[in-house]
């Protein structure tokens, strides 16, 4: 659920204040950094966010952390730096979000 460019941002940005809220309630930090990071790059608010997302030491889930990074490279408008961060979350978790998200990239730099 995080960062696939899409056209349904609207729907994301509620989905991810809501799970924002539930981690804050359970204690799970790491995925609420992720929200929050999420939440904030939706916003425009890039390099915020990117700073959550480099200060999050040993993340269990490196592949969502790198899917955010490569989004908002990808809005900055570094494709290069976008595809790479892709290409690493798809090589730790080929998922369908990773893979879409690479192939964007890809045909950017084209």
């Amino acid at each position: 659920m995080y960062t696939v460019l899409d056209d349904d941002e609207d729907f994301k940005i509620k989905l991810l204040k809501k799970r924002l809220k539930v981690n804050e309630e359970l204690g799970d930090e790491e995925d609420a950094v992720y929200c929050k990071a999420n939440l904030l790059a939706f916003e425009g608010k890039y390099d915020e966010a990117m700073s959550l997302l480099e200060n999050l030491t040993n993340p269990s889930r490196e592949d969502i952390k790198l899917n955010i990074m490569g989004y908002i490279y990808y809005r900055k408008g570094d494709t290069q730096k976008a595809l790479e961060c892709a290409e690493r979350a798809f090589e730790l978790n080929p998922s369908f979000e990773y893979y879409h998200n690479k192939n964007l990239y890809s045909r950017a730099l084209d």
